[in-house]
């Protein structure tokens, strides 16, 4: 506890010198302070707008109220899904145009800080502009049907969408070589995943309307979901608890694939990946265990199938993260250290028979956790029979091979 204190004041003794660089030359830049109030004024006019359109027609006011809510928030999801990866595919880009990433990578930091630094700054710099954005919620207000409550959860949910855009951002910088090619593999594909993303968080929500009781339409749905039901565990896990989730380890990955990327290609670039891979376990394998709980007895199998079917597609793409792991071992590594370590090294090593080695036993250990888990599960809430188990550890054990 005390190393732990230790790092945490050391972090605020010490603040990261790129987060400080990269946020002085923000609040410097013109443009920045240009799309701070050109975005403000055109949201505020956006949804004066619809306001006033909806006003002029038959609805009541708490309805229309809801409608603006809806509008308004969807709007700023909009605009910062665009503007979070196309700023953050500029972050490292601009240190190569600009000649001076060799000079970034000579003062001696890790490339994790580097990487952390640029994503804190950015991430800092588009909070500000939801900020900025606060005030145009007070319309709906005016009319009523939306609580202050679901106003402040609406905002949560809008900057934690925003943090995977930005890391996206950054990812993409690490490993494409000039900010144009950057900004348009940004656009072309995260506003989609985010556009078929909230259609389908919004389908979702109209199933759940009527079972819920729910009275708000539309992707910021999860705000009465969360102030009014906040004490229902299948409410916080499909609301709160696996967005969340998905959402972590979607950061995650991105910020150590730009950490690989930022590394040179004669140091070690899959340890940050495997790690991602380790922590990011714990998550399916608890799915597994609330979805089974929670559904019935005939659905278990169905469940536990379509998670396990989830997992090995994202496994294959994971694969092929390691595509570019180069050959060769690091110039630095040495066999130092006793048993321990130099198991941990030879597994967690760079080259392509630490990699293979890895991804052998990850993908070996991590069938037994879900099998373990299903059967688990099942046995204790829905009395699951032996050969059920069977049938799946067969099933499991051909995809594994």
């Amino acid at each position: 506890m005390k190393r732990l204190m230790d790092r945490v004041r050391a972090a605020f003794d010490d603040p990261n010198p790129i987060l400080v660089k990269e946020l002085r030359g923000i609040f410097r830049t013109k443009l920045y302070i240009r799309f701070l109030y050109l975005s403000t004024f055109a949201i505020s006019a956006m949804v004066l707008l619809i306001g006033a359109t909806v006003v002029d027609g038959s609805i009541s006011p708490a309805n229309a109220g809801r409608v603006i809510f809806q509008v308004f928030f969807s709007l700023a999801l909009g605009v910062l899904s665009i503007v979070g990866p196309v700023y953050g595919a500029t972050t490292i880009t601009s240190e190569r145009e600009a000649a001076t990433y060799e000079s970034l990578l000579l003062t001696g930091m890790d490339a994790a800080r580097i990487v952390l630094g640029k994503f804190a700054a950015a991430y800092a710099s588009l909070a500000l502009v939801l900020i900025a954005l606060a005030p145009i919620a007070g319309v709906v207000f005016l009319f009523g049907g939306v609580a202050p409550s679901y106003v402040l959860v609406a905002f949560g949910g809008v900057l934690v969408a925003l943090l995977p855009a930005v890391a996206f951002g950054v990812a993409v910088s690490a490993h494409v070589p000039t900010s144009r090619l950057a900004i348009l593999v940004s656009i072309a594909t995260w506003p989609v995943l985010v556009f078929f993303g909230s259609i389908f968080f919004t389908v979702f929500g109209a199933e759940m309307q009527h079972d819920w009781e729910l009275t708000q339409v539309g992707p910021f749905w999860f705000a009465e979901a969360l102030v009014e039901r906040f004490t229902s565990l299948d409410t916080l896990f499909a609301v709160g608890i696996l967005p969340l989730y998905l959402i972590g380890t979607t950061v995650w990955f991105c910020l150590a694939a730009a950490i690989a990327g930022v590394r040179p290609a004669a140091e070690d670039r899959g340890t940050p990946l495997k790690v991602w891979a380790l922590g990011s376990v714990v998550g399916p394998v608890a799915l597994t265990c609330v979805a089974t709980a929670l559904s019935n007895s005939t659905a278990a199998p169905e469940v536990f199938a379509v998670i396990l079917g989830m997992f090995f597609c994202t496994l294959y793409l994971y694969a092929n993260v390691f595509v570019n792991e180069p050959p060769l071992p690091p110039r630095m590594l040495r066999e130092q250290g006793g048993l321990l370590r130099r198991t941990v090294r030879s597994v967690f090593g760079a080259g392509a028979r630490p990699t293979m080695r890895f991804s052998v036993w990850f993908m070996t250990g991590f069938m037994l956790l879900m099998l373990a888990a299903f059967a688990i599960t099942d046995t204790l809430v829905h009395g699951g029979s032996p050969d059920e188990v069977l049938g799946f550890l067969l099933v499991g054990l051909a995809m594994l091979a």
